[in-house]
């Protein structure tokens, strides 16, 4: 029997790769505006099965100088811009280095980015077993006026 792989047309808004018996094996978006609606439904679906932090509890946390690691999940550049303060950027060594049992918080720009969604289920995966998500990131942090450290927060200065 010959094996072969071909596409096979869209399903469900993505494009399927298709093999051995019309098998999917492999799934893309075919554009950005399929790309964000795909990201916006994986969020829906994962946010309701997390454990989640408010902005006030956050802030509460922080104020009480309670003990925990804030993970921030974006690239390097964003990191350094702008950042709630105290955090540290997310790196898969963390998976080894820091307490299982111990809390983090993971977050990242906004409600959209699905960076946080991933980290946190990393964390998860790896025994952690007080892991919470703050869906609003960065930019709910703003929305509630707190401060920021940073680069861009010093150029402001």
């Amino acid at each position: 029997m010959r094996r072969s792989i071909s596409e096979s047309g869209l399903v469900g808004g993505w494009r399927s790769l298709r093999c051995c018996q019309d098998k999917p094996i492999v799934s893309f978006p075919q554009n950005a505006v399929e790309t964000r609606t795909v990201a916006h439904d994986i969020l829906a679906a994962e946010t309701g099965l997390m454990n989640t932090i408010t902005r006030e509890e956050l802030k509460q946390k922080l104020e009480r100088r309670e003990e925990f690691t804030l993970v921030n999940c974006l690239d390097e550049w964003m990191f350094r811009e702008k950042r709630i303060p105290g955090s540290v950027r997310f790196e898969r060594a963390f998976l080894k280095t820091l307490d299982p049992e111990g809390e983090v918080i993971v977050y990242c720009s906004n409600p959209g980015c699905t960076a946080s969604v991933l980290v946190y289920h990393q964390f998860v995966e790896h025994g952690f077993e007080n892991v919470l998500h703050y869906p609003g990131g960065i930019a709910d942090w703003e929305d509630g006026g707190y401060p920021f450290e940073g680069d861009a927060v010093q150029r402001k200065e």
